[in-house]
């Protein structure tokens, strides 16, 4: 303020000397009076720097000085490019166990989440490189792609798997996109291109940003068939504020998308569709990385379920005083392929089940089946059900488990 007040004293100085010039120029009849005027403007600038350094005045610049420093602290969040991950980055991060009462309503300026209950089941590594770094038989993915993220992780289904999954990123100012998706199916190493780019953020973010795409890619599969995808994903920044996980507290913004996804696997020439809605919350924190808490979920039975959960992590895993859960249930349905009506239900632990039998928007189908205790095996009555896919929702004392099964024409 006193840098201020000086500098405009200056100037009034310079512009009181350019007056007095313009004047004499003119004639000596007005020069007394501009010289006048800038006396009182000096008088009036010399009380102001006496105020300055009165008790009031040092009030004033306190209370101002506090304004702006608690507007600071609670100043929005932003998410740019330099935030997020690239080439040489590695970052390690916790898998916690989906059960247990999840809020996911919460969302608004100035959150508090708090996640550090979560319960630690195993690590992982996100790795991040050079898109010419990785398997030449993906070298058509190069050039559309700016980073590549070795995941590590598996796609499963009853045809095929998808193993050493790397995902391709066009990085860059103004977005975070998947460009393609690569893998090896029975070692043979299989690339495929996104169609439209599927955007993950789009750059920079802020609280209330929104943003959608339209994606989608296609694999062939050798001596299979084929697998193609379609996404439609809708992104909001609905929330900022803070965030604790196992790991820390970290201030952040909170993005929520839905994706509409449709999975069609050819097999021996029949189409199997399957349709589906799912919902991302990814925490984003400065420098972070990658999302310091991921969260996935479906809607089951009309109910939100949690069906992933990702922190980040040091390599060590959960501090001393986290308690590991207890294993899930082994839990199968089999044959997952059914034909001719016939299927049953495995449990690892016969100490007795309900189960529930839904299509994939969660509508019960079948009356609720109950297991008796003692019981390993039991038969599930969809003989009468029309080809599709099928949820068959088992639930074991506090565990709640989920198993697809495909009825076949």
């Amino acid at each position: 303020v006193k840098f201020g007040l000086c500098f405009h004293q200056q100037n009034l100085r310079t512009v009181s000397r350019n007056r007095q010039f313009r004047v004499f120029r003119k004639g000596t009849g007005q020069k007394e009076t501009e010289n006048k005027d800038s006396d009182s403007m000096l008088h009036i600038l010399k009380y102001l720097n006496f105020m300055l350094h009165s008790n009031s005045m040092k009030r004033i610049y306190i209370l101002l000085s506090a304004f702006f420093l608690f507007s600071a602290a609670h100043a929005q969040i932003t998410i740019t490019v330099d935030d997020l991950a690239t080439e040489g980055d590695v970052i390690y991060f916790s898998n916690a166990t989906p059960l247990g009462e999840f809020d996911l309503t919460a969302d608004g300026p100035d959150q508090v989440w708090d996640y550090s209950w979560l319960d630690q089941t195993g690590q992982d590594s996100s790795v991040w490189v050079d898109p010419f770094e990785t398997n030449p038989a993906y070298f058509l993915l190069w050039f559309g792609s700016s980073v590549a993220e070795e995941t590590g992780q598996t796609f499963s289904s009853d045809f095929f798997s998808l193993e050493d999954i790397y995902n391709f990123y066009d990085r860059n100012e103004g977005e975070l996109s998947i460009t393609g998706i690569a893998g090896t199916v029975t070692g043979i190493p299989l690339p495929a291109s996104f169609d439209d780019a599927d955007v993950l953020y789009e750059l920079p973010l802020n609280y209330n940003d929104s943003y959608s795409s339209a994606s989608g890619f296609a694999f062939s599969l050798p001596g299979i068939g084929s697998w193609s995808e379609s996404r439609d994903r809708s992104c909001l920044v609905d929330g900022y504020g803070e965030v604790t996980t196992p790991y820390g507290t970290f201030d952040a913004l909170r993005v929520n998308c839905e994706l509409l996804v449709t999975d069609v696997v050819e097999y021996s020439g029949i189409e199997f569709p399957i349709s589906y809605t799912t919902r991302e919350y990814r925490w984003m924190a400065p420098g972070m990385k990658i999302p310091v808490l991921f969260i996935s979920s479906q809607e089951i039975l009309g109910f939100e379920t949690v069906t992933n959960i990702q922190y980040i992590d040091s390599l060590d895993g959960a501090p001393v005083g986290i308690q590991l859960p207890t294993a899930v249930p082994e839990i199968l349905v089999t044959p997952t392929l059914v034909q001719q009506g016939l299927c049953q239900l495995q449990l690892g632990d016969p100490v007795g089940a309900d189960v529930i039998i839904t299509d994939l928007q969660g509508k019960q189908v079948l009356e609720n089946i109950h297991v008796a205790p003692g019981q390993s095996v039991s038969a599930l009555p969809v003989g009468g059900l029309h080809a599709g896919w099928y949820w068959c929702m088992v639930k074991q004392g506090e565990h709640l488990v989920s198993r697809p099964f495909l009825i076949a024409e």
